[in-house]
C-alpha cells in the first residue's frame, strides 16, 4: 500500500515494482487504486477489468482489515454477513453476554473513527460484567434496551463514507494538530483533528479517537479528566511518529480546570496518582499548549455522554471538529485563569479547616477533665465574645451554658483526633476515602457535622 500525489508517480512506482517481481518469477496483479487512469495503464490481463468497475458496491475492497471504497476514495464500514449475528442485531433476538461481546468484536475500527457509537457498546459490555450473568445467560431487561438503542444506530454505519483524504487539494502553510480530551463517570476519550490553513481556505478532518472504559473500582471524575488528559498526549505522539507531517502547532482541549490547575502548579504537591500522570504529560507536552473550553464545545463529550444519540454522518461535528476551527483564532474560546486547588492535595499542602477555633488553651498543664472542659468553654467565650461586634449579635455573660460545654468538648476532640488522624481528616475533608494504609480503614469513618471523626463500622 502506498499513496502518491500524482497519477503519473502512481503509475511510475506501480510498474517498478511490477519490474522488480518479475524478475524473481512473482506476476503482480488485482491492482486497486482510486485512479480509473493507474488502473488501466496496469491493467495486463482482461480479468483486471473487474477492478475498474464503478459501482460503489462492486468496487469497495477490504485493505487492512478497514473497507475502502475506491470510486469515492472513502472508508467505509460493513456488518457483519453471519446470519444468527443479523438475528441479534435487527431481528430483536435478545442477546446473550457471549453474543454480545461477539458482535462488538466483529466491528474492526482501528483508527476510532467511530469511537463515539462503539464506546458506547463497551460500557454496555461492562454493565452485563457486573450483572453477574453467565456467558450463555440472556441479557437482563435493562441492559437489553440499551443494546436495542444501540443496534438501531448501528444500522446507520453501512451508510457511512469517510473521506480518506485528510484535505481536498495541497497542504496549506500551516498545519495544526488539535487533540480534544473529555471523561465521565462512565469512561474517558481523546479525539484527533487536523486542521489546514491554505490561503483563505481552512479545512478540517478527523484523524482518529482513543476510547477507554472507566476502571471498575470508582475513580473521581477529577482523576478521570486526568487519565483523559494522559491519553491525549500519549495520542498525539504516536499521531506525530506515525505521520509524515509536519504539525506547526499542536492544541489540546478540555473542559477540566482542576486538570488544567494540576498541569500549571507543582504537581510534587500533589499525590503520587496525580504527580505521575501530570509529569508524564508534561513530558510528552508543553502546559502552554493545553487550553480550556466550554463543555457544549468539547466534541469528545460525544463519546463519553450519550446525552443525545451519535450524528454518524460524513458532515457532523464529529468528523469534522467544532465549528470554531473553521473560525480564526481571536474566535476560539478565550482563556480562562485557572486558580488554585485543593484536590489531591498531600496532606502537609492541605489546610485543614475545622469548625471552631485553634488551640488556643494549653491542655497538657490541667490535670483534670472537668477543669479542661470549662477552662476551653470560657476561651471559646472569651473569642466568641470579641466578634460580637462584627457579627452585630450579643455578648454572653454569666455561668456556662449546657451549649457551649458541647462546642468545647467538640473543639478538645478535634484536635485531639487533629494530632493523630491529620492524613484522614485531610482525605475525609476533601470527600476522598480513607488510604488502606490507615488504621481507620476498616471502620468506614466519615465526619460529622461537627467535624468530628465518626465510624460506620459494627465490630
Amino acid at each position: 500500500m502506498d499513496s502518491v500525489p500524482t497519477e503519473q508517480e502512481a503509475i511510475k512506482l506501480a510498474k517498478e515494482i511490477r519490474h522488480i517481481h518479475s524478475q524473481g518469477g512473482f506476476h503482480n496483479r488485482n491492482w486497486v487504486s482510486n485512479s480509473t487512469a493507474v488502473l488501466k495503464a496496469l491493467q495486463s490481463t482482461p480479468t483486471e477489468e473487474l477492478s475498474m468497475n464503478l459501482n460503489v458496491e462492486l468496487s469497495t475492497e477490504k485493505v487492512l482489515g478497514m473497507w475502502w471504497c475506491t470510486p469515492l476514495d472513502s472508508l467505509t464500514f460493513k456488518i457483519t454477513s453471519d446470519r444468527n449475528q443479523r438475528q441479534i442485531l435487527f431481528d430483536s433476538k435478545r442477546p446473550t453476554k457471549r453474543e454480545v461481546l461477539r458482535v462488538m468484536m466483529t466491528i474492526f475500527d482501528p483508527l476510532g473513527l467511530i469511537a463515539c457509537l462503539l464506546m458506547y457498546v463497551k460500557i454496555l459490555v461492562q454493565e452485563i460484567w457486573r450483572s453477574k450473568i453467565d456467558w450463555d445467560d440472556e441479557i437482563k431487561d435493562e441492559e437489553y434496551h440499551k443494546w436495542l438503542k444501540w443496534t438501531y444506530h448501528l444500522s446507520k454505519i453501512e451508510e457511512l463514507r469517510i473521506p480518506r483524504c485528510y484535505v481536498s487539494s495541497d497542504w496549506g502553510s500551516e498545519i495544526q494538530l488539535h487533540i480534544f480530551v473529555d471523561a465521565s463517570e462512565n469512561g474517558f476519550a481523546a479525539v484527533a483533528y487536523i486542521r489546514n490553513l491554505k490561503n483563505e481556505l481552512t479545512e478540517t478532518a478527523l484523524i482518529g479517537a482513543k476510547t477507554r472504559v472507566a476502571p471498575l473500582k470508582a475513580l473521581t471524575i477529577p482523576r478521570l479528566e486526568l487519565q483523559a488528559a494522559l491519553l491525549g498526549a500519549r495520542f498525539a505522539k504516536s499521531i506525530i511518529d506515525s505521520h509524515g507531517i509536519t504539525f506547526k502547532s499542536r492544541y489540546f482541549w478540555s473542559d477540566s480546570k482542576t486538570v488544567l490547575c494540576w498541569l500549571r502548579s507543582d504537581h510534587r504537591r500533589y499525590r503520587q496518582y496525580v504527580a505521575f500522570r501530570v509529569s508524564e504529560i508534561l513530558e510528552l507536552t508543553d502546559v502552554t499548549e493545553w487550553r480550556w473550553i466550554p463543555t457544549h464545545m468539547n466534541v469528545a463529550d460525544e463519546a463519553t455522554k450519550w446525552q443525545r444519540p451519535p450524528e454518524l454522518k460524513s458532515t457532523s461535528r464529529w468528523f469534522n471538529g467544532p465549528t470554531f476551527l473553521k473560525s480564526t483564532i481571536d474566535e476560539w474560546p478565550q482563556e480562562v485563569i485557572v486558580g488554585s486547588t485543593i484536590e489531591e492535595l498531600k496532606t502537609h499542602f492541605v489546610s485543614v479547616h475545622n469548625i471552631g477555633q485553634e488551640n488556643i488553651f494549653r491542655s497538657h498543664e490541667i490535670s483534670t477533665w472537668r477543669k479542661l472542659l470549662r477552662s476551653t468553654a470560657y476561651a471559646l467565650r472569651f473569642v466568641n465574645n470579641t466578634s460580637t461586634r462584627r457579627n452585630k449579635t450579643l455578648k454572653v455573660s454569666g455561668p456556662l451554658l449546657r451549649s457551649e460545654l458541647q462546642s468545647a468538648e467538640n473543639a478538645l476532640v478535634r484536635e485531639a483526633q487533629k494530632c493523630v488522624y491529620a492524613e484522614e481528616i485531610a482525605d475525609l475533608t476533601m470527600n476522598r476515602g480513607v488510604e488502606r494504609s490507615s488504621p481507620l480503614f476498616n471502620l468506614n469513618p466519615f465526619l460529622d457535622e461537627n467535624h468530628i471523626i465518626r465510624a460506620n463500622a459494627f465490630l
